[in-house]
């Protein structure tokens, strides 16, 4: 099974995909996901520097993805896409709805930013709901 390590870079996390986005790859995707969230991140990421293919079931993924992501209070960006990638993307209409940024740098400075300005207008986020206790 591909592996999708999360690396954390101050109060954003970073997940590099690979490989081709299609069902046989949703399982670890949720997996890598569902502990993002439970870290102390703001945002994720999602880097798509390593992924050779999206085919129709990972694009219904990253949207199941972005409103899982949201529900639990985070921010979410796809970054670094290969061109065939950003081309299919663009034509279902969801680079913006997907926080689409150029490259993860970028996402990490527009963040940071983002951050910097909700300190400045004293706008707080609105804390994460509180985790599943272990049974």
């Amino acid at each position: 099974m591909t592996e999708y390590p999360l690396k954390v870079a101050g109060k954003v996390g970073v997940i590099y995909l690979s490989g081709e986005l299609r069902r046989e790859s949703s399982d670890k995707i949720w997996s890598d996901i569902s502990i993002a969230i439970t870290q102390e991140v703001d945002a994720i990421v999602l880097s798509f520097l390593n992924v050779d293919a999206l085919f129709s079931e990972g694009i219904r993924m990253l949207v199941a993805v972005r409103d899982k992501v949201e529900a639990s209070g985070k921010i979410m960006h796809i970054a670094d896409l290969p061109p065939d990638v950003r081309y299919t993307l663009k034509i279902t209409n969801l680079l913006e709805f997907l926080n689409h940024e150029e490259t993860t740098a970028e996402a990490l400075l527009k963040y940071k930013e983002l951050e910097k300005n909700l300190k400045d207008m004293d706008i707080k986020l609105p804390p994460p709901p509180p985790a599943a206790e272990a049974k």
